[in-house]
């Protein structure tokens, strides 16, 4: 009788241990399917983030919409005359064009909603000194690629273009230390009040 019992009871502990490790390797791999599932969720790419309206500048694209963040702005200084540059002085003036080249029209229609953006340089990106020093000279021009002859104004993908004249003063500090064969260095520094995961700013100087 002793031994029947005890062979029930070894019996039913080994059930019971097949049970344990069968539903241990079932949970794991229910655990792994999920883990599994979760890892695929998150793999988001960054193009899929900046286009589900989750995050900043909160606006979802779908599919048809061709705009792209970061906007990509070209920006050119075109010198026409530098003015009362001498040792004797601190500030000289400088006249020279502010330009900018997109590839985007000045007005993107959203496909997928049919809304208009205002794609203006300006509404981006600016060329901000001290405000008593900035002298811009008339409206800034604006020209768009429309038909081939329009190619000579523009190059690579770039289909618009805004050109603001620009005749204003600037502070420079000389550097004097191997006068007379010294070699001195304009710097101009360009800023964005914009995000910079909604435009960035490739900087040419003619």
């Amino acid at each position: 009788m002793n031994y029947k019992y005890t062979h029930i009871k070894k019996t039913s502990s080994l059930l019971f241990c097949l049970f344990f490790v069968f539903s241990f390797l079932f949970s794991q791999t229910d655990d792994a399917e999920i883990l599994s599932d979760t890892i695929v969720k998150k793999n988001k790419s960054l193009r899929d983030y900046q286009r589900s309206g989750e995050f900043y500048p909160y606006i979802k694209f779908e599919e048809k919409d061709t705009l792209e963040w970061p906007l990509l702005f070209d920006v050119t200084l075109n010198f026409i005359d530098i003015k009362t540059f001498d040792v004797k002085n601190e500030i000289f003036t400088s006249v020279h064009y502010f330009t900018s080249y997109s590839d985007y029209p000045f007005e993107w229609v959203q496909p997928s909603n049919g809304e208009p953006w205002d794609m203006n340089h300006s509404s981006w990106i600016t060329a901000d000194l001290r405000e008593s020093e900035l002298r811009a000279i008339g409206d800034a021009i604006r020209e768009e690629y429309d038909e081939p002859a329009d190619s000579i104004l523009f190059y690579g993908n770039k289909i618009s273009k805004e050109a603001r004249l620009i005749d204003s003063e600037f502070d420079h500090r000389w550097d004097l230390a191997n006068y007379p064969f010294d070699t001195q260095k304009l710097i101009f520094e360009f800023k964005s009040f914009v995000d910079t995961s909604l435009i960035l700013k490739k900087v040419l100087l003619e």
